[in-house]
């Protein structure tokens, strides 16, 4: 083995030692006068992948317990919205759901999922968002459950008198989803005072209306921390006119429904007396209001541009014409739709009316109408007055057809003949009652 001398490791190491290092820092101070190119470091997605739910139904179970742990004992309902994306296709589904007291298993349309729980003894409540996935099983659900606190809502004029008379609806507010459920109405107290005696500490959706005051909408927070909360209404003047028939006598009960062009799809926003006069005086001054009337034998029109203060309004009725359908084959084939007066199911056509309050207008409102079949000798018989509109699609069963224009629009009553078993059909227009 060589052996080194001390003069190596004192004197040699240390200055080759030195002389790295001073290379080291020569070549970085050449490097660092150098552009270099900046690095280019891209951040982590902070968005969540979106879900994608297939077409179908999961199974969610679980249980309802009051705070303290224990089982609910008081009847509770259950409804759902499902919010379904599949592919570039998205669906949303609301419903009931159950009726139990202490645990729940059901069947629900797949989707991002919102369970509502409401009561007459307890505050409504919701859980939220589940990944209800086609074919799956959430079952280890617990909702909690209580009775909340007391609200009262105080209704005032300008000048402060209390406001008798008014509907106040409230809806809780869902995190993420908005509102959707079964809206709560108050009791009248007198005074001006309207209770709602189970309100959570959450977020609530109120809508007031008041004869001689503009319908009000606003959010409440923290409702059941409230207690007593006031508002003032303001006063909007009467719309009035009269509805006539076409033969110019009265139309009794006439009811003014709105379209989807406010978001108030449905809304009934007044109705006549039994001489046919009308006096809406619930109408917002900034708002102008489109729709269409209906009698209750079934006439219908348009009304467009109705705004709060305007007197002396006529509207005359088209003469009525009724669809009358008759239905033979295997009439098993017909939808089922349920009556919730008579509590059973029976056999229906639906009937889709699509109509436009301006004739220049594109696409238009959807009137649907599912009228009953009577069935006699195994021969199906269904009527439904008021077709006012040119574009009318009937749906029998399986199989849907739509009237040609110039019949939806021709003077007198449709009658279609039906076969379900060769889906051929026969229209006719006809004065009075005929068979096809």
């Amino acid at each position: 083995m060589t052996q080194r001398s001390a003069a190596f490791y004192y004197v040699l190491l240390p200055v080759l030692f030195l002389g790295a290092v001073l290379v080291g820092l020569t070549l970085w101070v050449i490097l660092a006068n150098q552009k270099m190119p900046p690095l280019s470091v891209e951040p982590a997605s902070t968005t969540p992948a979106e879900v994608v739910y297939q077409s179908g139904k999961g199974r969610l179970k679980g249980r309802i317990v009051r705070k303290d742990g224990s089982p609910n004992t008081e009847a509770v309902f259950l409804s759902y919205d499902a919010e379904r994306r599949t592919g570039e296709n998205q669906s949303v589904s609301m419903g009931s759901m159950a009726r139990c007291t202490d645990e729940f298993d059901a069947e629900v349309p797949s989707g991002k999922t919102w369970i509502l729980v409401s009561g007459d003894a307890i505050a409504q409540t919701s859980i939220g968002p589940l990944e209800n996935h086609a074919g799956g099983v959430i079952s280890d659900l617990t909702i909690v459950v209580d009775d909340g606190e007391p609200l009262d809502l105080v209704l005032r004029a300008p000048n402060g008198d209390p406001v008798a008379g008014a509907d106040v609806e409230i809806l809780l507010k869902v995190v993420e989803n908005g509102k959707f459920g079964t809206s709560q109405t108050a009791t009248e107290q007198g005074e001006g005072r309207y209770r709602f005696p189970h309100v959570s500490d959450a977020t609530y959706f109120i809508t007031v209306e008041a004869p001689g005051f503009a319908p009000f909408k606003t959010e409440l927070e923290h409702a059941g921390a409230r207690g007593e909360h006031e508002f003032f209404l303001e006063p909007t003047p009467s719309t009035t006119g009269q509805v006539l028939a076409f033969d110019g006598t009265p139309v009794g009960g006439a009811q003014f429904i709105l379209n989807c062009s406010t978001g108030n799809c449905g809304q009934v926003i007044g109705q006549a007396d039994g001489n046919g006069h009308f006096d809406l005086n619930q109408l917002d001054p900034a708002e102008t209001y489109e729709g269409h009337i209906e009698g209750p034998d079934g006439d219908r029109m348009t009304f467009v541009e109705l705004t709060a203060g305007q007197t002396g309004l006529k509207y005359q009725m088209p003469r009525r014409r009724t669809l009358r359908g008759i239905i033979r084959g295997d009439l098993s084939q017909l939808r089922q739709s349920f009556s919730m007066e008579e509590r059973k199911h029976y056999p229906s056509v639906i009937v889709v009316q699509r109509y436009k309050v301006r004739p220049e207008e594109r696409g238009g409102y959807y009137l649907s109408f599912r009228p009953a079949v009577e069935i006699t000798d195994d021969v199906g018989h269904f009527e439904l007055p008021g077709i006012f509109a040119d574009d009318v699609e009937v749906r029998i069963g399986p199989y849907s057809l739509k009237l040609d224009p110039d019949v939806a629009t021709a003077e007198g009553d449709i009658l279609l003949g039906y076969d379900l078993d060769s889906n051929q059909s026969k229209v006719t227009i006809v004065d009075g009652e005929s068979t096809p």
